[in-house]
């Protein structure tokens, strides 16, 4: 007797236990879903068979209708998508996708989600994803390059009519690469095939691009530039092709940029970030030379020229997927490449005065002559921002001068500084350390050099890629490029930081 009341007693006490620990979870359950309900994103969880079993209440704003009707059904039910069931097959995430779809009131919304596997005790249970929609800011992207382009043919704006600024006479340089280069683009200028421009960040693509369309021709018609990397897909084809009114919710009659171009030149800078479904729309528009607004029935005429331009090698974007193969020999009859600043030292003698002189008018500085150190310093830097660099830092130093200083000193520049030190300390070359082996795989010490660099530069920098990037004086579509072709795992670089 005794010991049944002890055992009743045991079992008094676990169910008080068990009874605690499910008010706790309750009590968390309570909290997480306050917290849910009060974030600016759209959440959506799904279970392993990828039925929807949660939607917070942002996200019943953006599908317009409330999650009772919703909650239960498959997401293949709901938007015709198997996202959730691709996911926890291939035990992957999503990160930073867009999306569009119209909902049940026909309204068109531009989302921007990420998707993540959950689990319990090292088992997949589900997934869950986190939605913001970005229909507003895509609309405000769209206002913005209508009004450009508004701007460009206004007689109130100090641009010129066509919407250049230059021509191929602003390009400075004498040494024989650069020669070469101006030679050939004045060479493709009389006639209307599609040019492809190569050239690393900031060496003037787009000036070399308007340069062309200046000395055509017909350069009294319009020239026409957007930046591929900037638009979402959806926005792009719109921006490019143009709508007719209805043709979605909120759609107007507008041209497109084709059409805006007339015969005149369409530039589309940084080809290589043009979303990839894009990529055989442009493809089809240059084999036809024909487009079509959407919403339409009938064809228009290409009549404009189309110039692009890549930041990377064209055939480094090809085998990194980012431009098609068959869009590359579409837009790139012919390809110019303009040579980086440390290929034309040459040069930067002649760039630095033409610079000192454009901001002495614009900052009344009276700046005469140049130290032959900075000359000196200039030549032992590698410049991974070009010319665009180059005149940032002397914009940089002209702030920073005394208004009595006649002479530009290195003293003003402080990157420059700080290269020389590097270059004093490594004089004593680190290829000492290979002297005695016989056989080196350049590749791959290169390779290891700059997987170094980024690792350092990451950690410098607690994980935040923009900063990265900026420090290694790169765009960040380079360096998550760059991690990609190196085979750098980012989760196993984020551990390595973290450290």
């Amino acid at each position: 007797m005794i010991g049944e009341n002890q055992k009743l007693i045991d079992l008094e006490e676990e169910l008080l236990k068990l009874k605690l620990k499910i008010s706790e979870y309750e009590k968390k359950n309570i909290l997480l879903e306050n917290i849910l309900e009060q974030i600016d994103e759209a959440i959506y969880a799904y279970d392993k068979a990828g039925r929807l079993i949660y939607m917070n209440s942002v996200s019943e704003k953006i599908e317009g209708q409330k999650r009772d009707m919703l909650i239960g059904k498959k997401e293949t039910e709901i938007w015709g998508t198997n996202l959730a069931l691709t996911l926890l097959q291939d035990k992957n995430t999503i990160e930073n996708e867009r999306m569009y779809y119209t909902i049940s009131n026909g309204k068109r919304v531009h989302i921007m989600h990420s998707m993540y596997p959950y689990f319990d005790n090292n088992e997949i249970k589900g997934c869950f994803s986190i939605t913001k929609d970005v229909t507003q800011i895509d609309d405000m992207l769209l206002n913005i390059y209508e009004l450009q382009q508004q701007l460009r043919t206004s007689k109130k704006t100090d641009i010129p009519i066509n919407g250049t600024r230059f021509s191929l006479n602003d390009i400075i340089g004498e040494s024989q690469i650069m020669k070469k280069c101006v030679e050939s683009a004045y060479k493709v200028s009389k006639h209307k095939s599609n040019i492809l421009i190569y050239g690393e960040t900031g060496t003037g693509k787009e000036l070399f691009a308007q340069g062309i369309h200046n000395a055509a021709s017909n350069h009294k018609e319009p020239f026409i530039a957007i930046n591929c990397s900037a638009i979402p897909s959806n926005l792009l084809e719109s921006l490019l092709f143009g709508t007719i009114k209805g043709s979605f919710t909120g759609a107007l009659e507008t041209k497109g940029l084709f059409e805006q171009a007339g015969e005149g030149t369409l530039f589309l800078d940084e080809v290589n970030s043009m979303p990839i479904d894009m990529q055989p729309k442009l493809l089809r528009v240059l084999q036809e030379k024909r487009y079509r607004r959407i919403g339409d029935t009938k064809d228009k005429n290409v009549r404009c020229r189309v110039i692009s331009s890549t930041n990377i090698d064209p055939a480094e974007a090809i085998s990194l997927g980012q431009i098609r193969q068959d869009l590359y020999y579409r837009i790139a009859t012919v390809t110019i490449t303009i040579p980086p600043l440390r290929e034309r030292k040459s040069d930067i003698y002649l760039l630095i005065y033409h610079f000192v002189d454009k901001y002495n008018k614009i900052f009344n500085t009276k700046f005469e002559s140049i130290d032959n150190r900075l000359i000196e310093s200039c030549n032992n830097y590698n410049w991974p921002g070009n010319v665009r660099e180059l005149e940032h830092m002397i914009e940089s130093a002209l702030n920073l001068s005394e208004s009595y200083e006649e002479t530009l000193s290195l003293d003003l520049f402080p990157v420059l500084i700080n290269n020389e030190d590097i270059h004093n300390q490594h004089q004593v070359s680190k290829v000492d350390c290979f002297r005695g082996i016989k056989k080196i795989d350049l590749n791959k010490e290169l390779n290891n050099y700059e997987m170094e660099l980024i690792k350092n530069a990451l950690v410098d920098n607690k994980g935040n890629m923009a900063a990265t990037a900026r420090q290694l004086s790169i765009h960040r579509s380079v360096l998550y490029n760059k991690l990609k072709k190196l085979d750098m795992n980012l989760n196993k670089l984020t551990e390595y930081v973290l450290k």
